[in-house]
């Protein structure tokens, strides 16, 4: 290792915690050395083991060098992503070495000496690193995978045919061939920058693609990556004629949520034009981080495939995603529903600050925090009124509160997802065919035995929509060579136009003096 001339006491140490892991000196710690030391300070299990030698093996090397390791712990992420039971003996391990691990991690003076090494370090080892690019394939120079990689590899800048043969090779390998994390992180970035740009409101005004183009409403997928495969292979992949508007929920109970999402950011990032991408219930990180089996897994997900730096900037895409679409100035696209603020507007959902956060606490007071929440947690019901949910979050919403926010909004007709139809079927009409249920997820959990469906929209026949629903089958449990059972319904029939009335102002912005009540319709009790 290098000399220690110009390093604190307390990093000098830390060196000394280094060396604890590196049992053979090469100056790396190898998967091996660090499964053995994590074991004996116990506290951990070996799936923990595994998962936090990837958070601080950062290039994928299979090793942690002397700058990822500092990196590692001093910015946290060590103990960010430990049980409480590891933790403790792994700040014992630390405080051994550095006398007070906390003043360590806070400490300024720290903090720039730990910056001021590593910028020396890099400037001497640029010309390695220089080296270490040029054998590098030809397309990934700027993302620095090594030349050894045997995977799938995106090209630079991400085209229609990058993102076809993106899509071709989850189709062919699913999730047994995953994308190198540095591909993986730029596919994230790169989304989150263009998306934001060019989506900077909640709601998105679309068109059907004009003059013979069209538009599929994607409900629900849960991470079941088969059939977004199918969905795609029968209806064609998306682009600016074929555009496509997933309507939230891409992730949690299913285990392919990242190929999903990686699937929509590539096309999306090959042509902005070709896909919309909304945000549901389930991107949230504390939707997320509850088990598989009590309806989150995506935490769980993105840590053993590529660990928590991967996942915070899946979050980061949440943040940018869209809450609702207005398609046509006629229909309007949400995950949830409608929600209890009087006279509701598309232009006061504008004004919500969806970016600031994947979703707001579930028992906030603040009007726009349950406005928000309400969009993607909201279930309609046959009785006129709003009811209290039963999931605790949103509401429940009648056929006047659907007939009145039409009305006000100059729409047709609402689309939502969120829940598996009560028949078993991809679809429901409800509340006068005002607002459609479409849910895409077949077989939901592998055990639901419903069907899955999406919308088409297509100029020539517009407001009218198909149906396309894939068979009971389960498509997660099928060869997508298989001759399952499509059903196309076509011209399915739209409610006329509602007589338009004055649409009312749009609240004023919440002050921060607004009170609980205030500009909310009472929710009668269901009972």
């Amino acid at each position: 290792m290098a000399g220690d001339e110009g390093m604190s006491e307390q990093e000098k140490q830390l060196r000394d915690c280094f060396a604890k892991f590196d049992s053979n000196g090469d100056g790396k710690i190898q998967a091996d050395e660090f499964k053995k030391l994590m074991s004996s300070l116990g506290g951990f299990s070996p799936k923990e083991i595994k998962r936090l030698f990837k958070e601080a093996d950062t290039d994928c090397s299979n090793s942690v060098d002397w700058r990822e390791f500092l990196s590692w712990i001093l910015n946290g992420t060590a103990l960010k992503g430990m049980g409480a039971k590891g933790a403790a003996s792994f700040e014992r391990l630390l405080n051994t070495e550095t006398q007070d691990e906390a003043s360590f991690v806070e400490s300024a003076q720290m903090g720039h000496n730990v910056t001021e090494y590593l910028r020396q370090s890099g400037s001497k080892d640029k010309k390695s690193r220089q080296r270490k690019r040029t054998a590098v394939k030809a397309g990934c120079d700027d993302l620095g995978v090594p030349s050894d990689w045997v995977g799938h590899r995106i090209q630079l800048p991400m085209t229609p045919d990058g993102a076809r043969q993106l899509l071709d090779h989850f189709l062919h390998s699913g999730a047994k061939s995953p994308l190198h994390a540095k591909h993986v992180t730029h596919l994230i970035t790169q989304f989150v920058s263009a998306y934001s740009v060019r989506h900077p409101k909640p709601v998105v005004y679309t068109d059907v693609p004009q003059p013979d183009g069209r538009l599929v409403i994607v409900g629900d997928t849960h991470g079941q990556l088969a059939d977004v495969l199918h969905i795609l292979y029968h209806l064609g992949p998306p682009s600016a004629q074929n555009r496509y508007l997933f309507n939230g929920d891409m992730v949690d109970r299913g285990s392919q949520g990242v190929e999903i999402l990686l699937i929509l950011f590539a096309f999306f990032l090959a042509d902005p034009e070709s896909i919309i991408v909304h945000r549901g219930n389930h991107e949230n990180e504390d939707m997320n981080a509850l088990h598989a089996d009590n309806g989150g897994g995506f935490e769980d997900e993105v840590m053993e495939k590529y660990g928590l730096s991967v996942y915070r900037h899946f979050v980061s895409a949440f943040k940018v995603m869209s809450l609702a679409s207005v398609i046509n100035k006629e229909i309007f696209v949400v995950h949830g529903g409608l929600t209890r603020v009087k006279n509701l507007t598309i232009d006061y959902i504008n004004t919500l600050p969806f970016q600031d956060y994947t979703a707001p606490h579930p028992m906030s007071s603040n009007v726009k925090e349950q406005l928000f929440s309400d969009l993607l947690w909201s279930d309609p019901t046959e009785h006129e009124g709003k009811y209290k949910s039963d999931r605790g979050v949103g509401i429940k919403y009648g056929p006047d509160v659907t007939t009145k926010f039409c009305s006000q909004n100059r729409l047709r007709f609402l689309v939502r997802s969120h829940q598996v139809p009560e028949d078993g079927r991809g679809f429901q009409k409800q509340h006068n065919d005002r607002c459609v249920t479409v849910f895409s997820a077949s077989n939901y959990c592998g055990d639901g035995g419903n069907f899955g469906a999406v919308i088409v929209l297509s100029a020539a026949n517009f407001p009218r929509y198909e149906v396309f629903e894939p068979g009971p089958c389960g498509l997660a449990a099928v060869s997508l060579s298989t001759d399952v059972h499509n059903v196309l319904v076509r011209g399915s029939p739209v409610p006329p136009p509602l007589p338009w009335y004055a649409a009312p102002s749009p609240p004023p912005p919440s002050p921060p003096k607004l009170q609980t009540g205030q500009n909310l319709e009472p929710l009668t009790l269901n009972l």
